[in-house]
C-alpha cells in the first residue's frame, strides 16, 4: 500500500522503501518483531497461563473459608485456562494469552460478584436480627458480612 503526498502540484508517491529509508528506527524495529522467535512468543504465553492460574489459584484460597462458595464459582475460568492451553499447544499462543487474561477477569468478577452478594445478604440478616431483638445473632451476621468485606479487599 502506497502513501500519496500532494506537494503543490505535484503528487509523491512513498513505497515502502521510501518510508523504510525515512525512518530506519520503525523499518528495524517492524524487522525485529517479525523475526522473534516463535519460542520467545510461546514462553510469554506459557508465562501468562501461569499467571492466570496462580492468580486464580489464590483467590479460591481467599475464597475457602466462606461459607455458601458455590463449587462451580471458578469452573468457567478453569475451563478457559484449559482452553488456553489447548490454544496454545495448537500453536495459538496470542490467543491463549487473551483467553488466560479473559479467564483471570471472569474468576474476579465472579469471586467479587459472590462476596458482595454474601455481604449484601448478611447484612440483611443482620438487620433483621436487630430488628427482632436478636442481638447474638445481628453480631454473628455482622461478622460475617465484615470477612465477606475483608475477603473482598484481599481479591
Amino acid at each position: 500500500m502506497a502513501l500519496v503526498l500532494f506537494v503543490g502540484s505535484r503528487i509523491h508517491d512513498r513505497s515502502a522503501s521510501d518510508r523504510a529509508r525515512a525512518d530506519p528506527a520503525a523499518t528495524a524495529a517492524q524487522e525485529h518483531a517479525a523475526a522473534a522467535p516463535q519460542s520467545v512468543v510461546v514462553q510469554q504465553a506459557q508465562q501468562a497461563i501461569s499467571a492466570a492460574q496462580t492468580r486464580i489459584s489464590n483467590m479460591k484460597e481467599i475464597l475457602a473459608g466462606a461459607r455458601d462458595v458455590p463449587p462451580a464459582l471458578f469452573e468457567t475460568s478453569d475451563a478457559a485456562l484449559d482452553d488456553a492451553g489447548a490454544k496454545l499447544a495448537s500453536g495459538r499462543a496470542q490467543l491463549a494469552v487473551e483467553i488466560a487474561r479473559a479467564a483471570t477477569d471472569d474468576a474476579e468478577r465472579s469471586a467479587r460478584d459472590f462476596l458482595l452478594e454474601r455481604e449484601l445478604a448478611y447484612r440483611q440478616i443482620a438487620d433483621q436480627s436487630l430488628r427482632g431483638g436478636d442481638i447474638p445473632g445481628a453480631e454473628s451476621a455482622l461478622g460475617e458480612a465484615k470477612a465477606m468485606r475483608a475477603r473482598g479487599i484481599r481479591l
